[in-house]
């Protein structure tokens, strides 16, 4: 089990699909669920683009003190023809790939795939989608929801093991100079509570 499996799960589907969507050819991205429009703009490029979102980790109704679930992700391809009107968007021409055909290899490659240490993916519904206020005729979207039960290891309890772990959000964190004010708890004894 992992630590981090959130983490783990992103990584290891860009790991699966790029052996079908090779880096020369296509941008893979991990973006936020909801892109703004400048924020779609700034990942689009002359490249197509997966770009692969969590979005939400419901706990199991069988959760008990390790937590697990299945956590929700969308992948989102963006492909681009300059043959506009052909169908060449939807399915590919020599200037580039087709949605259809490129949602197909998604769907093959993910759903089933069993990745060891980090749990099985399914696929669920697919959408064709659109980027509001994008209106080029040469682009199309598809957005395709996938899942995986994922389980958290006792990180408390194996924080031993990973030190590091615990403090991945407080590293940056730097000693105040002494008699500075710092963020310190300090736990006041029972008579100092009754005292006052």
């Amino acid at each position: 089990m992992e630590l981090d499996p959130i983490s783990a799960v992103a990584r290891a589907i860009e790991t699966r699909l790029r052996t079908y969507f090779p880096e020369k050819k296509w941008d893979f991205r991990h973006v936020p669920a909801a892109l703004t429009l400048a924020e779609f703009k700034s990942h689009v490029s002359r490249n197509p683009l997966l770009a692969l979102a969590f979005r939400s980790l419901p706990p199991a109704s069988n959760s008990g003190r390790i937590f697990q679930g299945d956590i929700e992700l969308v992948l989102t391809i963006v492909v681009m023809n300059q043959n506009a009107g052909t169908g060449a968007r939807f399915f590919g021409d020599k200037l580039g790939p087709g949605l259809f055909p490129s949602l197909a290899t998604v769907i093959g490659a993910l759903n089933g795939w069993t990745c060891k240490g980090v749990g099985t993916f399914f696929v669920g519904r697919s959408d064709q989608t659109y980027a509001e206020g994008w209106d080029s005729m040469n682009m199309a979207l598809a957005s395709v929801d996938i899942t995986a039960r994922i389980m958290f290891d006792d990180v408390l309890g194996e924080a031993s093991k990973a030190p590091e772990f615990l403090t991945l959000l407080t590293n940056w964190d730097v000693r105040p100079a002494d008699n500075e004010p710092d963020d310190d708890i300090v736990v006041r004894s029972n008579e100092e509570t009754d005292n006052g």
